[in-house]
């Protein structure tokens, strides 16, 4: 699992966690590597201050616009 990606679109109110296949064993990456299968959960600030996840994706970040609908 990766750290909280926050949306260059909306920040505070937009962001992404990436989930990685498990490798079976202790993996440390020492630069960037291509990941072929990642689980991608799109997370929603909603106005009572709680994060909700509206979407999870395989191998995409979304957009703003998919997500909320604009």
């Amino acid at each position: 699992m990766s750290e909280v990606i926050a949306s260059d679109e909306r920040p505070g109110g937009l962001a992404y966690i990436k989930f990685f296949p498990d490798a079976g064993h202790t993996m440390m990456a020492f630069e960037e590597a291509p990941l072929r299968d990642v689980m991608i959960a799109t997370s929603v600030r909603f106005p009572d201050g709680w994060w909700r996840v509206s979407a999870i994706s395989r191998n995409r970040i979304m957009m703003a616009f998919e997500v909320f609908y604009s």
